[in-house]
């Protein structure tokens, strides 16, 4: 879906549904569950909303917001304390409830040591790992790899992600006839250029 940020990884809590294939809105609720997101990524949303209105928002009925102590942190630095309110007053969701509650949630996380605390506290035995990014990603996240092999949760692996194939990027650059294109993302900023013709 365009404009979806893909996270790391999904955390169906509580097991007793099928696997979700995908962490939309619209997927959690098909499925009885509330998706949360974390502040960072309720930000970037947002900013993204004039792009389509298909990108969720947590303003939506079963979106909530997760905190980390240090996202909070980063939208004080930023002067946007008001935004962190506001998501705090009307859409928060904290530790305490995904423990009494995991069956409600659909949880997308990136693996920090915050979200493998949270998992611990709802217990391995209420939670599907679904990774859903490019499987080395995993292996290059020691944090999350290591909690899931410590606490017997095997990672359901679940490729979907978004990076277009070199021969689409080329089409795309023709067909925009851009006066300059920059590419990101990349750990060859050389070749991504010489495959582009910038």
């Amino acid at each position: 879906m365009a404009g979806w940020i893909e996270s790391e990884s999904v955390a169906e809590l509580g097991r007793n549904t099928q696997p979700i294939r995908g962490h939309r809105p619209e997927l959690a609720a098909r499925a009885g569950r509330q998706l949360v997101v974390d502040a960072y990524q309720a930000y970037v949303l947002r900013q993204l909303a004039p792009l389509s209105p298909n990108i969720p928002q947590v303003d939506w009925d079963g979106v909530r917001v997760k905190f980390a102590h240090h996202q909070v942190e980063r939208l004080k630095q930023a002067g946007l304390m008001d935004l962190a309110r506001e998501m705090s007053e009307q859409w928060y969701v904290g530790t305490n409830e995904l423990v009494a509650h995991p069956g409600r949630f659909l949880m997308s996380v990136r693996g920090s040591a915050g979200v493998t605390k949270v998992f611990d506290r709802v217990g391995a035995d209420h939670l599907v790992l679904v990774w859903s990014m490019w499987r080395g990603y995993w292996d290059r996240n020691v944090r999350m790899r290591e909690w899931a092999n410590r606490s017997g949760v095997e990672p359901r692996f679940i490729h979907s992600g978004g990076h277009a194939w070199p021969d689409d990027l080329r089409r795309l650059v023709a067909a925009l006839e851009p006066r300059e294109t920059l590419p990101v993302h990349t750990d060859s900023g050389a070749a991504a250029q010489e495959l582009l013709g910038c």
